[in-house]
């Protein structure tokens, strides 16, 4: 999860107004929202600005990424609309303590990432959000690897040891980094690679 240097976490994004009242639509990947239901300020970011402090009047879930705020000072639908599209940030202590069964992905970059079948690949770089669905980010021999996150693959993730193991379809590696999958594990690396 990226952090400002002020202490403050994304928690999503402006993506409309509501109403006439002055209320916000806002699209979150957190998980869980309703832990955010005592929420008492938000920070906007306006025009790449340092995020500016907005006391929560009413926080109402709408869907399991989004919610609805009415936020003090903005008060009808024209102050609203001018908010469209402006990142919405929160304090730290909102966040709990990433674990096993409550974690957002990106709270894996770092993490080494295994495979049951390859063992070790690479530290995850980054996480990239893309259309289909997201996807971690590896580099191998040089070649940029997306692994798609897919639930299902994911066996385990050890927040103790910051390691993930997935089983990947066989030949995931390879569409990447040719012959990747036949190499002769039992060398080092540069060996290996020969």
């Amino acid at each position: 999860m990226s952090l400002s240097p002020d202490g403050l976490v994304p928690f999503g994004f402006i993506t409309r107004a509501h109403g006439i009242k002055g209320e916000l639509r806002v699209y979150s990947q957190l998980a869980d929202l309703k832990s955010f239901a005592a929420l008492d300020v938000v920070y906007i970011e306006i025009q790449k600005s340092t995020p500016r402090p907005y006391p929560v009047e009413v926080f109402r879930i709408q869907t399991k990424d989004q919610v609805l705020l009415r936020l003090k000072g903005i008060n009808d639908r024209n102050a609203a609309e001018l908010l469209a599209g402006v990142a919405v940030w929160i304090e730290s202590k909102w966040i709990p303590e990433p674990d096993s069964d409550n974690y957002n992905h990106h709270d894996l970059v770092g993490f080494d990432l295994h495979d049951t079948q390859l063992g070790f690949l690479e530290s995850i770089k980054g996480v990239l959000e893309l259309p289909a669905q997201d996807a971690f980010q590896i580099y191998i021999d040089g070649y940029e690897v997306l692994i798609p996150i897919v639930e299902d693959w994911i066996e385990s993730v050890d927040f103790d040891a910051k390691n993930i193991t997935m089983r990947l379809p066989n030949g995931m590696v390879d569409v990447y980094v040719e012959g990747y999958s036949k190499r002769d594990r039992s060398k080092p690396p540069d060996e290996a690679a020969e």
